[in-house]
């Protein structure tokens, strides 16, 4: 079993786990009406693909960061035994970016001596842990839960054998952000012991607040609990053969919606996997609508003068720290223009107006922008990724003044600056990392290639920008010795937007796979770790979990400024395939079905009156329909060659592309995929490339 994951399995039967389904034993009065609970998934699609994800720890977990995990987007608990063998350990920390760097731990002590073994099972579906122990003296049964919107843990132990009381102990060393510590609440009913508990820095207070949760009707409030996952999953789908990307995908919608804190700056807490899987409401952009803005200042831990380059320390590009790139990737796949108009807007108008400070002229006239630093390789003037942040920034900045009808008096020098801003240096090997610096080593991030992906400023669909894009491409992805786990999950995306399905494949399973001391790499729970000699983060943008997620979604669904493709960049091995339910650029809602190696159906739901050019895939015998208020009519489309077409749709129309006497939609509509035998486990084989 691959090394990384070797602590941690997927179940495929229920047969020997001795787990009872996931959260039964808070509900049920004993353990035997827990274990009498069906274990089994329902018949629910959703449900079958989340019990597929479930995860368990057929050993005691001993490492916090890669244990088993709980959290309601406030409150985050890890669950593990402590390193003395003598306790299982809940630790509680607050959500957000760094929701594990301070936590406060409650123990619970067994009465009969040291753990000599556990074994646990997280339900996704449910959001809730189950496990068993064994002391020295007999053996408990537990079961935990962060139920949604409380920000407290409860715990429901039950004691059996020579096991009599258990206790919980906060443990007395430890304290949270700003002095916070553990306040909980227990009772007790025969050898059951039921416990809420959460942290603040006014411990009576909190223990009233724990009270009231404990108190509370433990049906409802699972059943409240288990409702909020369920509909959020529904949100969208997707069935792959390949198991292990399925269930990774499956796995980081939960980590976002457990750990990510809603009220952070959108450039901490909205990757852009939430808005292709449909859930833009859970990172920070709805919060920051609800507050009518934020203030990015304090987004930004160090700030340097363009022409100082890395003098004064690791800095950031402040579009980039401001999450003015999560934003625009928020408003396209959604069309709220209170995003674009009360958020976005505004803070595009404030950089483009402090670099504009900046920027020299050349004697043809060309505007440069001094020396900055290219995250982690070098000082450089006319910085390719300070340039293309910029260059996006102006342009959208000039579009969107124009779409929301607004008078700014600096738009001539907006357009000015669009027109003359100097193009990136090329070469051979693509676009350089800036003015006379060629990419000549292996480099981690290719913050170079920011243009290419995720700014879009170069097309796929544009055939003159393809050569630019797979050189560029290529020439950083062929130096790999300095490569680390978000390195493959950024390229794996780059390889999807240049058409390299088997490559993003392969990247995709190496950091899956990776080596656990690696400078990256993934833990037994999917979160990764950042080993000190790695050093600090060279720029702003997801984590390498979430960025790996994003290119799984990039394989299936794609969309620039001028096409939406479907099914772009799925390998030959991935014979059927199905999404339902994923946005894409244009504010558009995608369902999708791939059958025996061919595009089936495709349904695009239009959510504004727009051109639409999709690129389909079906290249003979395709049929085009539109449809709305239950009436449909064959399209009037446009189509070109390489099966792709354009259509005019108006609000709430449907457009369905299908093959002529294959399959449509409705009957097989958001199939299963038969699974991958060989991604049955993360350490399973990877596929050949």
């Amino acid at each position: 079993m691959n090394a990384g994951f070797g602590r941690r399995t997927f179940l495929r039967t229920s047969a020997g786990t001795g787990l009872a389904a996931a959260g039964a034993f808070w509900v049920a009065a004993t353990p035997q009406e827990a274990l009498a609970a069906e274990p089994g998934p329902g018949p629910d699609l959703h449900e079958r693909a989340l019990f597929d994800a479930r995860m368990e720890w057929p050993t005691a977990p001993r490492d916090r960061q890669a244990a088993p995990f709980l959290g309601d987007g406030s409150l985050t608990a890890q669950v593990y035994v402590r390193e003395d063998g003598k306790a299982l350990r809940f630790s509680l920390g607050r959500a957000g970016r760094d929701w594990d760097a301070a936590a406060t731990h409650l123990d619970l002590v067994p009465s009969g001596g040291a753990i000599t073994g556990m074994r646990c099972e997280l339900s996704l579906w449910n959001a809730e842990l189950t496990g068993s122990l064994t002391t020295s003296a007999g053996s408990l049964t537990f079961s935990a839960l962060v139920p949604r919107g409380r920000g407290a843990l409860l715990v429901s132990v039950t004691a059996e054998g020579g096991e009599r009381e258990t206790s919980f102990t906060p443990a007395a060393d430890t304290t949270g952000r700003e002095g916070e510590r553990v306040a909980h609440v227990e009772r007790r009913d025969g050898t059951r012991t039921r416990v809420a508990a959460l942290i603040s820095s006014v411990p009576p207070k909190a223990e009233d607040r724990a009270a009231s949760v404990l108190g509370a009707d433990a049906g409802s409030v699972t059943d409240e609990h288990r409702a909020w996952w369920h509909a959020f999953y529904r949100r969208s789908h997707l069935s792959v053969p390949d198991r292990t990307l399925q269930r990774f995908h499956w796995a980081q919608l939960y980590t976002a919606a457990s750990v990510l804190d809603p009220h952070e700056p959108p450039a901490h807490s909205a990757p852009t996997f939430l808005n292709r899987a449909n859930h833009t409401e859970t990172g920070g952009v709805a919060t920051a609508l609800g507050r009518g803005g934020w203030s990015p200042e304090h987004a930004v831990p160090t700030m340097a003068f363009p022409g100082t380059g890395s003098k004064s320390g690791p800095v950031e590009n402040r579009l980039a720290a401001w999450g003015a790139p999560a934003l625009w990737d928020a408003y396209r796949h959604t069309g709220d223009e209170r995003i674009l108009r009360e958020l976005l807007h505004p803070l595009l108008r404030r950089a483009v107006d402090y670099y504009s400070g900046f920027l020299t002229t050349s004697g043809d006239g060309t505007l440069h922008l001094p020396v900055t630093h290219s995250p982690g390789y070098a000082d450089v003037v006319d910085c390719t990724y300070d340039l293309s942040l910029l260059r996006w920034a102006t342009t959208h900045l000039i579009d969107s003044t124009r779409h929301l009808g607004l008078t700014e008096p600096r738009l001539a020098r907006w357009q000015e600056m669009a027109s003359k801003l100097a193009p990136y240096e090329k070469d051979d090997a693509g676009v350089r990392v800036g003015a006379g610096v060629r990419l000549t080593r292996s480099h981690a991030g290719a913050w170079h290639l920011l243009w290419l992906h995720p700014l879009y400023e170069k097309s796929w669909s544009r055939k003159g920008d393809r050569e630019l894009m797979r050189r560029s491409f290529e020439h950083w992805a062929q130096m790999r010795e300095e490569w680390d786990g978000r390195s493959y999950a950024i390229g794996a995306s780059l390889a999807a937007a240049v058409r390299k399905p088997e490559p993003a494949v392969e990247f995709l399973h190496r950091l899956l796979g990776g080596k656990p001391d690696a400078a990256v790499a993934l833990l037994a729970n999917t979160r990764h770790r950042q080993n000190a000699s790695a050093g600090p983060a060279v720029a702003p943008g997801p984590p390498a979990p979430f960025a790996a997620a994003q290119a799984v979604l990039d394989l299936l669904v794609s969309g620039d400024p001028h096409t939406l493709s479907v099914f772009p960049a799925v390998p030959k091995e991935w014979r059927d395939a199905s999404v339902s339910g994923l946005r894409a650029p244009g504010a558009y809602v995608v369902d999708a079905a791939r059958a025996d190696g061919r595009t089936a159906w495709i349904r695009v739901h239009s959510t504004q009156a727009r051109t639409l050019t999709l690129e389909h895939g079906i290249k003979d015998n395709a049929e085009f329909h539109v449809e709305k208020g239950g009436r449909s009519r064959r399209a009037d489309v446009k189509v070109s060659g390489d099966g792709v077409c354009a259509v005019r749709l108006a609000a709430g129309e449907v457009l369905t592309v299908s093959r002529r006497g294959g399959p449509k939609p409705g009957a097989d509509e958001g199939h299963e995929v038969a699974a991958n035998e060989s991604g049955r486990r993360w350490g399973g084989s990877e596929p050949k490339v």
